[in-house]
């Protein structure tokens, strides 16, 4: 009922944990994620249109989460934004990868998972950003506080306002 209320294209991404597309890595049984991500596939199809993300991401081969958070890296968005658009019929309009410039705007990322479970023997995430034209020219706005674009330093900042376990707010881009 969703695709017919709606008068846009609607892809739905739904995301494992780390654990259900890396279980290799954490030696986590996958009976379970297995089980749950086909019932929810089953349920969806011809419905909702919603890639396998799990499948996709288990076969990625890159690091698509962070180690230290439960977030997707810039691989793994660019992973899920590849299947978004091909699943809009946008295939030949995707960028590949080398049309991007990336730059390791910081290594020293401690996501939630680090801060949460207290693991100060685990080293930080590096946080890779993509660049493709003049994006590096903007101006972020995080907790009130004007983080400018073109400053090398701003995803430090960034970084360490997230590191802070202040939650960031309102990232405006402009």
């Amino acid at each position: 009922r969703a695709r017919e209320n709606l008068s846009v294209p609607f892809v739905a991404l739904l995301t494992g944990r780390n654990v259900d597309v890396c279980p290799s890595s954490f030696s986590y049984p996958t009976d379970f994620s297995d089980a749950l991500n086909e019932a929810v596939q089953s349920r969806l199809q011809g419905k909702v249109t919603a890639p396998d993300l799990i499948s996709l991401f288990r076969a990625g081969g890159e690091e698509l989460y962070y180690r230290t958070d439960h977030h997707w890296t810039t691989a793994g968005a660019y992973l899920g934004y590849r299947a978004a658009m091909e699943a809009l019929g946008q295939a030949s309009a995707i960028l590949p990868p080398e049309e991007f410039r990336r730059e390791v705007v910081t290594d020293a990322f401690y996501g939630t998972l680090w801060a949460a479970g207290g693991m100060e023997w685990v080293s930080p995430d590096a946080v890779e950003v993509w660049y493709r034209g003049n994006e590096a020219d903007f101006t972020v706005t995080a907790d009130g506080r004007e983080l400018d674009g073109s400053d090398d330093d701003t995803w430090a900042k960034i970084a360490e306002l997230h590191n802070s376990n202040e939650h960031v707010k309102g990232l405006r881009y402009g």
